[in-house]
């Protein structure tokens, strides 16, 4: 599931960037076949979504309680 993410976000980098000609683009979407995500890496990036959005859920919380 990482190696898909890290593809993904590399392929609409390579997609965004304007300072590559056309067969660059296809020689580095064609290496992404290659690519494999850091698992330690991998998971301190989720832990840190994990808790950036723990923190927007605790600001809920005294919304719930006066409704």
């Amino acid at each position: 599931m990482h190696d898909k993410m890290l593809r993904m976000y590399l392929e609409a980098a390579i997609g965004s960037a304007g300072d590559l000609h056309e067969e660059q683009r296809q020689q580095l979407l064609m290496s992404l076949d290659s690519v494999r995500a850091n698992p330690a890496q991998a998971q301190l990036v989720e832990m840190n979504a994990a808790l950036e959005s723990a923190g927007r859920l605790a600001d809920l919380m005294p919304v719930m309680l006066i409704n």
